[in-house]
């Protein structure tokens, strides 16, 4: 239903799912930089959110990544 909302919406997800779905959604690729597999995270993400604004609210849960531009 939240992308229906214009949201992702993570309920006990990793880190290599959030950034799958986001690679989805951007026209970037994403690389984790680390990777803490027992983190789970749950939250809301706004498809509108510029990519910087990802980036930061990732960082918030410790999920470090770096981002290049699909040309």
């Amino acid at each position: 239903m939240a992308w229906r909302n214009g949201e992702f919406y993570f309920e006990d997800a990793d880190a290599l799912t959030i950034v799958r779905e986001l690679e989805r959604w951007y026209p970037v690729s994403i690389g984790l930089k680390q990777q803490d597999t027992t983190k789970k995270i749950s939250g809301r993400i706004k498809r509108t959110d510029s990519m910087k604004e990802v980036v930061e609210m990732l960082r918030f849960f410790d999920i470090e990544i770096t981002v290049t531009k699909n040309e």
